[in-house]
């Protein structure tokens, strides 16, 4: 993995899926999708810095960088990341 994988206070190590807390979206409402995203200080600054020096917002940055992401067309990911093992895919779309 790219991040570290150090353990928050009280909770699972950042990066990691709560295999309780799936997540829900139906794209087909055409209303927008709020992340919460937890980073660790280096990456926090990392990322305002590059969301400034670009005039965005950190949801204009993440916009940005999804839109302009290289991505498999096998796996579905961008090259750095390997596929999740089939029962960790916990998104699923509303129907």
């Amino acid at each position: 993995m790219v991040w570290s994988m150090e353990r928050k206070r009280g909770g699972a190590a950042i990066g990691t899926r709560y295999k309780t807390n799936v997540a829900t979206y139906d794209p087909s409402t055409g209303r927008t999708y709020r992340a919460g995203v937890t980073l660790e200080p280096d990456d926090a600054v990392r990322l305002l810095t590059m969301a400034e020096r670009a005039g965005l917002s950190v949801s204009g940055l993440f916009n940005a960088l999804l839109k302009n992401a290289e991505v498999d067309p096998e796996t579905g990911l961008p090259p750095f990341l390997e596929p999740a093992p089939e029962d960790a895919h916990l998104f699923r779309e509303a129907s």
